[in-house]
């Protein structure tokens, strides 16, 4: 039998609405799905309705809303289909434009905050170790469980909901000490030095790592102890893409990983398993879809630019201007928005003629469509998602290069540096 608190009883009764009735009625139903003995309370969600799915979202939010209902603990939501704090990049009168701003303004009635980003770690709530939260964005749920040691499961899209709701989750999955042990040991060997404080090595040694995933937890041995945050950021962005993974460990700097013991729980590795550079490079050369090398945009933030990212965008620029036959793009949060402009960042940007996007994600959306032209990005994420998304080519290259190509106006790229 599944142990409920009185609270989750009065719930199900109805008592507390019918919202509040039918949200701890699918909590239930899941919690008896996959094995779970209680729910438990989570301090946080995060959720991915905020993106416009069609009519359906609508009428089911529309409905909850009516009842009156309010999340039950502090709720901020992912990334939307539009921007929209620029409406003027939008056709008003298209309908996508318009339901995606209804969506995201009943969710603001029930209580969400409008942050409307990929990366809710960037956040000044940013959760602490051992915590459990409802996070539903998928390179989010990997950096709250891998690089903050915090604990949640890929909560899926009105399940999310339902936890934030009624501030319940079933105790299953990697919310449980036992399922994040360690399972498989993945050594990196033959890597040059230079790629190590590379930050697109990281996302490309998140697809490796991500194809290797069969639903045992990873942990990485050869991850050297200063790598930052953003860089295991992209890691586990990466390897969400390809793999659905939620949780990995990188022994000697992930905080539940201090030693490889440690990240193991104690007990041997069921499996250990070697990448090298070449395993690298063939992953790098998969990420380029075009077969010209004539470029006319330039995407960046997926998932959405740090600060630390921001910065290193304008001493790449050092003064120069974006080329008038280009468009660079980055996407952020609101929250690091203003943050880049009370210091000055924006300012710098905008005079260099990047145009800084917040709410959304340019690999969906109308910004950029097919054309004969490709992309560049530095995101693993966008080039793994746009060609299938927007119908774009892509090429996958460093910052350094994207920022190259696009004051240059043409393919400006260092070709020699994924060399041996």
């Amino acid at each position: 039998m599944m142990e409920l608190s009185a609270q989750d009883r009065e719930c199900l009764s109805g008592h507390e609405g019918p919202a509040l009735k039918h949200s701890m009625s699918l909590l239930c139903s899941v919690a008896a799905a996959s094995g779970a003995r209680r729910l438990v309370d989570v301090t946080q969600a995060h959720l991915v309705g905020a993106y416009y799915g069609g009519k359906a979202d609508l009428k089911l939010v529309e409905r909850i809303v009516a009842t009156g209902a309010r999340v039950a603990v502090p709720t901020t939501l992912n990334a939307s289909s539009v921007d929209l704090r620029q409406p003027e990049r939008y056709t008003q009168k298209e309908a996508e434009f318009r339901n995606s701003c209804r969506i995201v303004r009943l969710y603001e009635r029930l209580g969400c905050r409008l942050e409307l980003t990929c990366a809710p770690y960037h956040l000044p709530q940013q959760p602490q170790r051992g915590e459990r939260v409802a996070w539903a964005e998928s390179n989010a749920v990997v950096y709250a469980n891998s690089v903050i040691g915090a604990r949640t499961e890929k909560v899926y899209q009105y399940l999310d909901l339902c936890a934030a709701l009624t501030g319940r989750i079933p105790e299953y999955g990697l919310y449980i000490t036992e399922n994040r042990r360690a399972k498989v040991l993945l050594r990196i060997a033959d890597i040059p030095n230079r790629w190590l404080s590379e930050d697109s090595f990281y996302q490309l040694l998140g697809l490796v790592l991500g194809k290797l995933y069969d639903g045992r937890v990873i942990a990485v041995v050869g991850i050297p102890v200063d790598a930052t945050e953003d860089q295991l950021r992209g890691l586990g962005a990466a390897a969400a893409c390809t793999g659905n993974v939620s949780l990995f460990h990188a022994i000697g700097r992930t905080p539940e990983a201090p030693t490889q013991d440690a990240a193991f729980h104690g007990h041997p590795p069921e499996e250990v398993l070697s990448i090298d550079s070449s395993a690298i490079r063939e992953v790098r050369d998969s990420l380029s879809h075009t077969t010209t090398n004539t470029v006319n945009a330039v995407a960046l933030g997926a998932p959405h630019f740090s600060h630390a990212e921001f910065k290193r965008l304008a001493e790449l620029l050092d003064g120069r201007r974006i080329h008038s036959s280009m468009r660079c793009f980055v996407s952020t949060s609101r929250h690091t928005y203003r943050e880049i402009t009370a210091n000055g960042v924006m300012a710098v940007l905008e005079s260099a003629g990047v145009q800084v996007l917040t709410d959304t994600c340019t690999y969906y959306g109308s910004l950029l469509r097919s054309h004969d032209a490709a992309v560049m990005t530095s995101s693993a994420k966008w080039a793994y998602y746009a060609p299938g998304n927007l119908g774009v080519s892509v090429r996958f290259e460093r910052i350094e290069d994207c920022v190259a190509t696009a004051v240059a106006g043409k393919l400006s790229v260092d070709e020699g540096f994924w060399g041996a």
